[in-house]
């Protein structure tokens, strides 16, 4: 016998709050000064992205630094000229003996990568290459804020 139909089930949908920022150096970043992306708590950090420019169409050395839950991690990535390049944690690569760190010009679904779930989250940039012509940096972070509530 058929059970009776209360109607239709709903489900209320999950959309977290995200921090979408940028940090945009205009005018000439300074060579070796950090520049602070994010820094927050209780937070779920999706992905980060770094771009560089120049009027000389150059690959730049952008070091970056991660402050997990108070262990720092630091790499050097080669950037390409006018070209996003999207950081994120992987099951099975590691750069400089940091789990999972990747870094490429796609950016991927939430499936393949991991994230970071971090009581303290810290990501800092800087140029390490001499400047370009009219030489730019930025950094972006999205992460979700919602914090369970």
């Amino acid at each position: 016998m058929p059970r009776a139909s209360a109607g239709p089930v709903t489900v209320p949908h999950y959309w977290p709050e995200h921090q979408d920022g940028y940090y945009t150096v205009q005018n000439p970043p300074v060579v070796n000064v950090w520049y602070t992306v994010i820094d927050e708590v209780d937070v779920d950090v999706m992905w980060l992205a770094l771009r560089q420019n120049n009027g000389d169409a150059a690959a730049k050395n952008i070091e970056v630094r991660f402050t997990v839950d108070g262990v720092v991690y630091q790499t050097t990535f080669s950037v390409p000229h006018d070209a996003d390049q999207y950081i994120y944690r992987q099951a099975y690569r590691s750069i400089d003996a940091i789990p999972g760190l990747a870094m490429g010009a796609t950016l991927r679904n939430a499936g393949y990568t991991k994230g970071w779930k971090a009581q303290a989250f810290k990501f800092e940039v800087r140029i390490t290459s001499p400047l370009g012509t009219d030489q730019a940096i930025r950094a972006r972070a999205v992460a979700d804020l919602d914090r369970g509530t």
